[in-house]
């Protein structure tokens, strides 16, 4: 929706805002977020009104967009360039006219991350973003597997080869490669910083006693089962095997990790030297060198020490999360590469990961229902009193968003407080039990899909490393694809194969988190039965 306004004075503002507030009932916002909206524009319109020029155009134009779920407000009114989020200004005298900047000053600041100002050609453009979906992420990868698809097959089946060729080494294959670059560049410093500071942000765990210790000894055991249960499922359904690529999709011997087995964990897990993990992406060595490294600041207890360790897992969780952000843009060109050097076949080894990876949740909920049964729980009322959480966690695909509602079931469930209150916090942030299910999936389905030998003493050192990785990363959007392309390395697969999972991974993790959900609150209501802190 757009609409101009001939500027006619203040009265020109109070007509702006009944078309935003007209024009957002539209989109069935909640009455709070429609307010807040209107409060914004309010403030924006204000503030791009006192630096206007109306000498030339005597209008001010306004637009309200949606796409893919988020809602934005575009304002444009002419004027020159000026600077939008000016700070207030303390040291000057205080009056009314002062007060009221300052405030208008500290409204915008407050809400920066919302509001975005550019001058072009004569006119102060500002965005307010008033609503984001929480499945915009969730379009955008979508839309790009689409995209490519068909990108992908029209060129495979419809356009000359060599013009295919073309595109597809010096556009698609170029563009994932420095995706792949960025990815490789930051996981390593993000893996060890992640691990360092777990280590030295765990203070708290002095306090913690027996309860605690075995809340945590049950995480960490159905984090090992469940990756077991990935190796499982790829080694029944035998995914990936006979689907071996093309050799244009080969690893060539550079881009191959060193082979692990058992004697190369125990012989080679300390480095040498410090800079060879970093080096050589040797993951093993980096965990083993990142754990020595928090245990001796946690000792030491030098709050300097542990901030810089703090600041530059920050700094580094910033990094990768803006080429996180051009996800769709490598899932759009490396699926159209994948399809036109393999076709179809390609796809339906990609459709197999996805099964594999959604049969293995279905038996590790199962799993979690035959524990409920069990312990001597009723499932269906278990489950019955943890629909909202289910709920929650599928349409949100975030185990922290459900939090609320996994600690309000297990309080109907007669939980005691002082464990619920501690044991569905750590279990979300730690016993990310579905994530381990689809790492070892993806890793040993693309070894078979490239035709790597995986021996049982190379699938342990995979499971094992998964469930380190697993504990000590943080819940972020995107953390499977940093394990991963850890991972593929480990293995032997080439750190290109990501390419092949990467689009399917936002799905499987929206059907994944209600199961991993679950799986939390059912270890705590066993642990509170055992501890004898269950109300019947």
């Amino acid at each position: 929706m757009q609409k101009r306004f001939d500027m006619k004075g203040q009265e020109t503002i109070g007509e702006v805002l009944e078309f935003i507030q007209t024009s957002l009932k539209g989109f069935k916002l909640s009455s709070k977020e429609t307010m807040r909206a209107e409060l914004m524009s309010e403030e924006v319109l204000v503030r791009l009104i006192e630096h206007s020029d109306f000498s030339e155009r005597n209008y001010i134009s306004v637009s309200i967009n949606k796409f893919l779920g988020n809602i934005s407000i575009d304002m444009q009114v002419p004027g020159d360039e000026f600077e939008f989020m000016v700070g207030p200004d303390l040291e000057s005298g205080i009056n009314d006219e002062s007060s009221a900047e300052a405030i208008q000053s500290i409204i915008l600041r407050s809400l920066g991350d919302k509001i975005s100002y550019r001058h072009s050609r004569h006119f102060n453009s500002v965005r307010l973003n008033v609503f984001r979906s929480q499945y915009f992420n969730l379009y955008l990868i979508l839309t790009a597997m689409i995209l490519a698809i068909v990108t992908g097959t029209v060129m495979k089946y419809l356009l000359p080869e060599q013009f295919c060729s073309f595109v597809n080494e010096n556009i698609f294959q170029s563009f994932s490669t420095i995706f792949m670059n960025g990815l490789k560049m930051c996981a390593v410093p993000v893996v060890f910083f992640s691990i360092v500071t777990c280590f030295t942000q765990a203070d708290s765990m002095a306090g913690i006693k027996r309860v605690g210790l075995k809340l945590f000894a049950v995480f960490v055991v159905i984090l090992i089962f469940s990756s077991f249960i990935g190796y499982a499922a790829v080694y029944l359904f035998k995914t990936g095997t006979g689907s071996h690529l093309s050799a244009a999709l080969a690893p060539s011997a550079a881009t191959q990790g060193k082979v692990l087995s058992i004697k190369n964990v125990l012989t080679d897990v300390v480095p040498n030297n410090i800079v060879r993990p970093f080096a050589e992406g040797n993951m093993v060595q980096l965990i083993v060198l990142a754990v020595l490294v928090g245990v001796a600041c946690g000792a030491c207890r030098i709050k300097i020490v542990s901030s810089v360790f703090d600041e530059l897992n920050r700094l580094f969780m910033k990094i990768i999360g803006l080429f996180i952000n051009l996800l769709p843009v490598f899932i759009f060109c490396s699926i159209s590469s994948m399809i036109i050097m393999t076709g179809s076949k390609g796809l339906l080894s990609v459709l197999g990961i996805f099964c594999t990876a959604v049969s293995a949740n279905l038996i590790l909920a199962l799993f979690f229902v035959i524990i409920l049964f069990a312990k001597g729980f009723n499932p269906f009322l278990v489950l019955k009193k943890s629909m909202q959480m289910l709920i929650t966690a599928f349409t949100t695909s975030s185990s922290i968003a459900s939090m609320p509602d996994t600690m309000l079931a297990a309080k109907n469930l007669g939980v005691a407080t002082s464990l619920y209150q501690f044991g569905i916090p750590v279990g979300l942030t730690l016993c990310k039990s579905t994530l381990c299910i689809y790492i070892p999936t993806a890793v040993l389905s693309l070894a078979n899909i490239y035709g790597i030998e995986m021996p049982f003493s190379k699938v342990l050192s995979v499971i094992l490393s998964t469930v380190i990785l697993v504990l000590a990363m943080p819940g972020i959007p995107g953390v499977s694809i940093i394990i991963l392309s850890s991972l593929l390395i480990m293995s032997g697969c080439p750190v290109d194969a990501l390419g092949m999972v990467i689009g399917i991974d936002p799905i499987v993790d929206m059907l994944a988190t209600p199961v991993g959900v679950f799986g939390v609150l059912v270890l705590v209501l066993v642990v509170a039965k055992s501890e004898k802190m269950l109300n019947k």
